[in-house]
Order: structure tokens, then sequence, then C-alpha cells
């Protein structure tokens, strides 16, 4: 496949786009100058809108910062659509629940641990800072206050994360003087060789780190390596033994600070100490974890033992990347801690399929290892008075530049020769690749490397190319596949005719796709035809597998019986059969193992995959997948709820990655299943849930899922697939649709608050917010440290960092503030003079308020705000709104936001957007509009931006319709709960809350929160109930 590589017209055309949404400072000017479009991206390619209308192309040799493990489209990605509940980020089903528990069951798998729990958050940042909540509250020493970080680190650009980044240009602006981190050095390798010997009683020694006459054999000062890593150690038992630390946070690799290594004796060490001392320690795998590596854990590498041999653990591994949501991965239960989390649901599933793929991946990943490596030694060794130290680990590599004042300008040349890579600490150049990276990809990367290294170095100006040439093919076909799934699914929940004629014919179209020249039909095998192919079965078998695998026709002729089976063959022009696919109710199989097992077993609408045969002249034409494809969707046409199957671990990963891009569970890891001698043994039976059923109505759910099924339809999904599929660094990479949708939605709010930046979450908003009020506030109150923030009881800011969470809950807070009893119409004036009597004291930064509380759907009485408006513009405090629950005009029926009400405009604000999208907005004296400076990475989620804007949309064009539903379903939910024994019914226009005594049909429709029952629908919710 030919692929024309971008060019200077594409980056220029491209900025005068851009710069549409720059004007007025709505957004800070940081974007690349390269407009993606995703659907038709093409392995590790990005696709890029061009000036000349035409796709062009780049070679991610990023990865898109370590987030695409198989690079674009990959067909894994697909099976997260497959789920309703990824459409409508809903947590709450259970097949969602079953899902989470797979993961679990896997990662601990990988981790080796005995027990494995999961807080599933919205970033690397977030999930960090919750590992550090974690810390914080389990602190044996009551004082202790700082996170111990190492030079070089990068966790995050959340308040206590970038504390504890080394990059004094990302973290010194937004330092609070009483919350810094402490620092010492990073025991880098000199090359990427983890594994070393260690010197005799190293773990005793370490073991024993807090006795008062410690000390280390000299002879260790011998070898420069071990020297610097004790010298290390020497210093982190130091700040133990100050007791001031309360978490020890660390990247096995640095990744950010260089391709720093380090070995697994100073690790070994580091860990032995910490758990002397009662200081737990955090692995950050962020970028390295899900296989970065050659282990799917970069730690796991280490193979970390203690005194008696048994495995070493940290105790909190934080990843996200390749994980798509943020995961705090720990050896206790967390949810007496952790109240309540947020994260996106399509990013949950996308990071589940991502996870067992790679894991199949492994000797791919290796192979990728071996065909780098030479090449980067190749390149080093053309160009050896300008690069160096070459380092190289499954997926990533990287090498230096000798000369650091020539790094940026090597990363300037970049797009000019179609490539994207990033520079890491002050010397490096860092590569992230991906599975989809083939022999032709390498050979594109390593020539444009050269040229720049030519026309860098030796001032020599090589023809910049015009295509490159790829073997990966293009996903229009996969997308048809999943597109006709997904409108069949939705046809046949709502109850529509589906002509199974039209069905499938496109599915013999679209299988004809993959070997057009063979001209195959598509047929039903049933008990009339059987016989007709009984012996080219037989024969289909033994020419594709060896005996002990081979299937007994007694089972496909017991499966053409059943009425429910789904028998399928593809036949050439000469009408042999070149495939097959058969699968049965399970309860035709009762001896495949694993069968009686499965709690289906006699569910006669519940499948077992027996068999998916292609004939050798047709493998690795993607036609197996298709026939896959074909025969799930006609169990959507059939009515059948599941299609079960076993596939071996690693030997069958193909098949593995078929049933996953299908939405593939495991229900069932089967060890040691196969009596042999081959190296994996284990099966994955698998589950694949085939129907959607109409999900319960959400009466209380209004800021996490913005659209119900309702909304779905052909035109969101040809919409949305692609950035439901792919996940992009925001902060670098964008579509026009995202940037469109932002600047829409930033008119509904006050001219002079039309400045804002996209975040992953609520509390990433939080964060933001509270870092541009700290930079742009008067210099005086930088210079007298004042950070103290103001709040109220019950008024919630987002449980994802140490910062939103000292403004949320009362008990041992991190950050310094101050809660006030909430105001009501009954205290607000006593509230008012509480207010005032703070300010006076002229130690607060912000002011921090809901208008609508999200957890009681109270509202803030409007002459409250007003009064409140006025104290923080007499003291010179910042007034920040949290619009998650007052936006949908839930505040008030005159304005989408209270923010937009004259007299109570606030100077800053924040709105959870639900999934991985938030928004925190300004005012223009508090806008830090520098490029870079308020940058999160992934920066939201366009998929779930969309969801919500489409939701948006849909209130702001039907605005009058909007607030006569609302009106409706008032008036509908007041009759209906007023035939219930309540104590109080407080709700206006549609939203508040209620507590009483109701059946379960009814509260089932509701969240309860401390004896409440929350009444927060969204419109398409609301429609539901006044037809239900």
């Amino acid at each position: 496949m030919k692929l024309p590589i971008i060019n200077a017209q594409d980056a220029a055309a491209g900025l005068e786009t851009l710069k549409k949404y720059y004007a007025g400072n709505m957004i800070p000017a940081e974007k690349k100058t390269y407009l993606t479009k995703l659907k038709d991206s093409v392995g590790p390619y990005m696709a890029i809108e061009s000036s000349s209308g035409e796709t062009h192309y780049l070679l991610d040799a990023a990865s898109q910062i370590a987030t695409l493990g198989h690079g674009f489209n990959p067909s894994v990605f697909f099976g997260s659509a497959q789920f309703l509940e990824s459409w409508i980020n809903d947590s709450t089903t259970k097949e969602f629940k079953e899902a989470r528990q797979a993961f679990v069951n896997f990662l601990g798998r990988k981790l080796n641990w005995s027990k494995t729990f999961i807080t599933t958050t919205h970033s690397g940042a977030e999930a960090n800072e919750v590992a550090l909540g974690y810390c914080y509250q389990k602190r044996v020493n009551p004082t202790a206050n700082k996170v111990l970080a190492f030079e070089g680190s990068f966790h995050g650009r959340m308040m206590v994360t970038l504390a504890a980044t080394w990059n004094k240009s990302k973290r010194e602006p937004f330092e609070w003087k009483n919350y810094l981190a402490e620092y010492v050095k990073y025991p880098e390798l000199d090359d990427s060789k983890i594994n070393v010997k260690f010197p005799k009683d190293w773990r005793e020694t370490w073991n024993e780190a807090s006795l008062k006459n410690f000390k280390v054999p000299t002879s260790w000062s011998e070898d420069l390596m071990i020297k610097k890593e004790v010298d290390v150690l020497l210093s982190v038992r130091e700040q133990l033994l100050s007791k001031n630390i309360f978490a020890v946070l660390i990247e096995p690799m640095q990744c950010e600070g260089g391709d720093c290594y380090s070995s697994d004796r100073f690790h070994t060490a580091l860990l032995l100490m910490a758990k002397t001392f009662k200081v737990p320690v955090i692995h950050d795998e962020v970028q390295t974890g899900f296989h970065l590596g050659r282990e799917f854990f970069w730690h796991r590498q280490l193979k970390m033992k203690g005194l008696s041999g048994e495995q070493l653990n940290p105790d909190y591994v934080v990843c996200a990347k390749k994980s798509q949501v943020g995961l705090v991965l720990s050896h206790h239960e967390t949810k007496k801690i952790f109240y309540g989390e947020e994260f996106s649901v399509a990013s949950f599933f996308r990071g589940y399929a991502h996870a067992i793929s790679l894991d199949q991946c492994q000797s791919r990943i290796w192979d990728l290892e071996s065909q780098v490596g030479p090449r980067v030694e190749a390149l080093i060794k053309k160009y050896p008075e300008f690069i160096r130290r070459p380092r190289i680990n499954g997926m990533a590599f990287a090498f230096d530049v000798i000369d650091p004042g020539l790094l940026n300008k090597f990363v300037d040349l970049r797009f000019k020769h179609g490539l994207l890579y990033y520079p890491a600490g002050s010397q490096t150049l860092r590569f992230r690749l991906n599975t989809a990276f083939g022999t032709k990809d390498f050979d594109f990367l390593f020539d444009r490397l050269d040229a720049i290294c030519s026309e860098l170095f030796l001032k020599v100006e090589l023809p910049l190319p015009t295509h490159a040439e790829t073997d990966n093919l293009g996903s229009a076909e996969i997308y048809q596949w999943h597109e006709l799934m997904l409108k069949t699914k939705l046809a046949k929940v709502f109850g529509k005719k589906i002509e199974a004629t039209a069905v499938f014919e496109s599915i013999n179209q679209l299988l004809n796709k993959s070997v057009e020249a063979l001209q195959v039909e598509l047929i039903e095998i049933n008990a009339s035809n059987f016989l007709e192919f009984r012996d080219s079965i037989i024969n289909l078998q033994k020419n594709v597998y060896e005996p002990a695998r081979q299937t007994d026709i007694e089972k496909f002729e017991h499966t053409v019986l059943d009425k429910n089976a789904i028998c399928l063959g593809l036949v050439n022009r000469k009408k042999k059969l070149m495939a097959i696919a058969f699968a049965g109710p399970l309860g035709l199989y009762p001896l495949e193992r694993g069968v009686r097992m499965d709690p289906h077993f006699k569910d006669h609408d519940s499948l077992y995959m027996l068999d998916v045969t292609i004939d050798p002249s047709l493998q690795k034409t993607g036609l197996g997948r298709n026939l896959k494809y074909a025969l799930s969707t006609m169990a959507i046409i059939k009515g059948i709820k599941r299609i079960q199957g076993r596939n071996r671990d690693r030997l069958a990963g193909a098949m593995i990655n078929i049933n996953l891009s299908l939405g593939a569970i495991e229900q069932n890891y089967m060890l040691e299943d196969y009596p042999d001698f081959e190296d994996h043994r284990d099966v994955f039976y698998y589950t694949t849930k085939v129907d959607w059923k109409k999900p319960t109505i959400h009466l209380s759910r209004g800021t996490t899922i913005p659209l119900s099924i309702e909304s779905l339809n052909h035109d969101y999904f040809d919409l949305q697939l692609p950035y439901l599929i792919n996940k992009v660094c925001l902060s670098n990479f964008v579509s026009e649709a995202f940037l469109s949708g932002v600047k829409d939605f930033l008119t509904v709010l006050p001219e002079d608050l039309r400045h804002g930046y996209t975040t992953s979450g609520q509390s990433e908003a939080t964060d933001k917010v509270a870092k541009a009020i700290w930079v742009k506030s008067e210099a005086s109150l930088r210079e007298k440290n004042i950070n103290k923030m103001l709040t109220f009881t019950n008024h919630f800011f987002g449980n994802g960092s140490m910062l939103a969470r000292s403004l949320s809950y009362t008990q041992d807070g991190y950050f310094n503030s101050t809660k006030l009893p909430h105001p009501n119409v009954n205290n607000y004036q006593e509230v008012l003079s509480l207010v005032e009597a703070e300010m006076k004291k002229e130690e607060y930064l912000a002011v921090w308020i809901e208008p609508v509380l999200q957890k009681t759907m109270e509202k803030v009485p409007m002459d409250f705000l007003i009064e409140l408006r006025k104290l923080a513009s007499r003291y010179n405090v910042a007034l920040v709104y949290n619009e998650t629950a007052s936006q949908f005009y839930r505040y008030s029926e005159k304005s989408f936001l209270a923010s937009a009400l004259p007299g109570i405009s606030p100077d800053a604000g924040l709105i959870y957007m639900s999934g991985q999208s938030g928004l925190a907005f300004t005012s223009t004296k508090y806008f830090l509009e520098q490029p870079l400076m308020m940058i999160s990475t992934w920066d939201g989620d366009e998929f779930h931006f969309l969801s919500y804007y489409e939701s948006f949309k849909n209130v702001i064009k039907n605005s009058d319709e909007y607030k006569k539903t609302a009106k409706a379903f008032h008036a509908k939910l007041i009759d209906k709960l007023s035939t219930y024994d309540m104590d109080v019914i407080k709700i206006e226009n549609g939203f508040g809350y209620f507590k009483g005594s109701i059946p379960n049909s009814i509260s089932k429709m509701f969240i309860q929160h401390c004896g409440l029952y929350i009444v927060c629908p969204s419109f398409d919710a609301m429609k539901e109930y006044l037809k239900s």
C-alpha cells in the first residue's frame, strides 16, 4: 500500500484552520498544525487532512506517546464498540461488572499477586494522585506530608504529581512552597541491561536499613555503578529517617526524563528499605506498563526477590496510556477509602482488549526489538560523532544526541520528513513502536532518520519523500463490518423489521472484498444440504489441522440438526467448500472442556463456537475474521444472546484477537488445560454478548450518561466510531469536529469567560483552574504563598486528585482548605457572614462552590451567589463554580449555565462532561495562554466530548421542547411518588431529591446518597420515562 506523506502545505492549511479557534484566546495556541482523519489512519500511519483535500500521512514513531500498542484502527479496539455500554457510558450493567472482574483477574495473573484490586480513573496523573491519596491516608507517621521523587521524574501535571515532576519549567510556575516534594538522584544505567549482578549480602543489608549504626561494605564502592546506586539509596534512607515521607513515587524506567533505565539491584534494595520503614512505594507504569517492554509490566522484568526468595512487589502499580484509562493496582481493597469512580466505559473496554491482545503478542514485541536493534546500531555507527547510547527494550528505543543544543533541531525536522517522535530529557530522542510496524515501515523510519542526521549533522539534504510503502491494509472493510453489526443490533433492540435477505446479501458483498478474485459465495449449511458437504468438511479439516485438532464430523452433523445453530460455508465458483464456521447451543457439546461450567450451559440461545476453518489457500486474507463476523451478524438476526468459545493462550492468539474485536470477555481462564509439552497450555474461555437490550432508565445519572440508546442512529455511529476506536493525545493532535464543538459550547458562557482548557475529567479540571488562578494572580499573593481554599460542606470537585479531594471531603485533606456550612434558604445570611470573616483574613486564593450540588441536587440560593460574587471581588478572592450539576438549565430556566446569569458570573469554572471529558474555563484575567503550560497529554477524549456535545446540541437547539419535557417529567414523577409513603420531595423542574419508601422497580432508576434519592435525568432519560 502506497501512502502520500504530509508536506509543508498541509501544515500551513492546518494552521489557518487552527487560527479560527485560537482567536480571542479561546484555547492556547499549542496544537500540532495537522488535523487528524482517524478513520483513514493505517497501522503506524496517522491520516492528516491535506491542503489539497486528499488524505496524507505521517509515521507515528511515538505511537501517540505510548497510548497505541497496535497502531491506528486495530481490529481488537472495535470490540469496545460492540458494547452498548460504551456508547452511553453505562457502568451499571451486569455485563460491565463481569468485564471489570475479567480485567482484574487478568491483571492479577500478570502481576502474580495473591489478591489484586483496581481503582479506575481518567488518566495517568489522576491514577498517581489516587495512589498517593491511599498512601497519605494510610501513612504510619501522622506528620508525614511529602512525596519522595527522583530527579528526571515525570508523574503528571496535577498539583501533587507536578510537584513530584523534576522538569523545572513544567513544575516551578505552579509550585506552592508548603507542598514541595523531596528529590534524590535517579541511578541511571549507561545502557538498557537492567538485570545485573548483586553484591554479597545486598538484600540483607538494605533490609536492615533502620539500624542506628547502619553501614554498607566499603568494597561496594569499587564498582562505579554500584557506588552510584548506594549513594542514591543512602539519600533515600536519609529522607525516610526524617519521617516526613508518606510515599516513594518512582518510574521503573524514566521516560520523559530521557529513557533512563535502572537496575533490578537498585529496585530490590529500594523496596526492601521502604518496607522496613513502612513507607509505601508506587511504581509509576503509566508509560511502561501494558507491554512497552519485554514483559507486560516493566517491573516484572526486574524479577525482584526478597530475603527468602519470595516475589518482592511495590505497594501500588499505576497504569494509563495503553490501558486507555488510569488504573491503580493495589494489594488491598480500596472501596472504603475511595468513594465513587469516574471513568470512561468505552475506554475501559478498549483497555481490556488492548491488555489481552498485547499479552498475546509478546513474541511479536520481542521480534520488533530484534529488528530495531541492528538498525539503531547501524545509524549510530554512521554518525558516531553526533549520536550515541542506544537503549532498546520491547517497543521502546532511544538514543542520545551528543550536543544537547542539537536536540530540538533534530525534533524540528520530524514533520518535514513525515515522522512523529519526541525529545526526552536534555539529550534523548525517544521512540515508541507498535505491533503494526513491519519491515517497510522500519525502512521508511530509518531512511528518514538517516536523512535527518545527514541534513542536521553533515549539512547534506537528501530528497524528501512523497510516499511511504507499507504492508498494512486500510480499515475501510472492518468499519463496514462493524457498522453493519451495530445497525443490525440497534434495529433489533427497537423491534424494527430486519430484512434477513438484505443483511445476508450485505455479508456476501463484504466477504467477497476479502478474496475478490475468487468470487466466493456464503451459504448456510443445514440438515437438508449437510450430506452434500459432509466429505468436503472432513477434507477441509484434514488439510488444515493435525489429527488431534480435527473436529469429529459427528459434531458438525449434530450441530446442523439444531434449529438455533448457525452453520456457514464459503464456496468458490466451482462450488468447492473453502471455509466453514459452525456454532450451536452450548448443551450440544457437554464434553468440550469448560462448557459444563458455563452458567449459560442450559440456555438454548447461547451458542458455542465449534469450529472456524479456512482453506490454506485463503489463510492470511482476513477471511477467518470476516467469516466470524458473518456468523456474529447472523446471530443478531436470529436472536442469539451470546457466543462462547475457547482459545488456547498464545498459540491461538490470532483467533483470540478476532474474538476480542467482537467484544469477547474472559469468562474462565483454564490453567494447564492442554496435557502436552508446549510452552502455553492454558485456555481462554470467552463469552461474547451478541444482543443489545434496552437498559434501565437512569433518572440520576444525567451528569455521567448524557445520551441514552434513544439518541443512537446510523449517522451517529458513522460519526463517532473512529473516535471510539482511536484515542489520541489531544494536547497534540485534534480533529476540527472537536475544535468546532468546543467553540460552540463556549458561546453559552459570557464573553469574558470564553477561554478554556479541555480535560480528561472533573478532578483534572479542578487542578487546571487552580493552576491558572495561581499563575495569573497578583504577584503579591504568590510572594506570600497564599494558596488556601474556601469551600462548603458536601460541595464536590472530583475524586481524582489530592486537591479535588481536599475540596470535596472533610476527612484527612492534604491541601489547606476551610469548609463552611452549605448555604441554604434558611442559613445563607449567616454563611455569608462566615465567608466575609474568612476572607478578611487575606489568606485565600479562591472560593469554590457548586450552584447545584452533584451529590444531593440541592440548589444554592441566588441571593447567596450574588453576595458571594460581591465579597469575592471586594477581597480579591477568585470565585470558582463547578457547573457539572447546574448545567442544562438545572440552576435556572433562564440560562444553560449559572455562570451566564447576570450578577453571579464567576472568575473561573469547570464542567465534567461525562466519560473522559471535561472543561476548565476562566475569565480573561485568569487565562494562562502560554502554550504547553496547561496540557495533560490526553487533555480529554474526542469520543466523549462529542457524545456530550450531541446532548448539548439537542438541548440548545430544542430548548423550548427541553423545558416542556422537564415540566412534564416533573409532573409525572411527582404524581408517581405521591402514591407512596414520602418523607421529603424537593424537586424543581424535574431536578432535585426525595426521600421515602418506594419499590425496587422504581428505586433501580435512581442513585441514593445519604438516604436521599437523587433526581438528575438527561433529556433522553426524561423522554424515556415519559414514554414508559
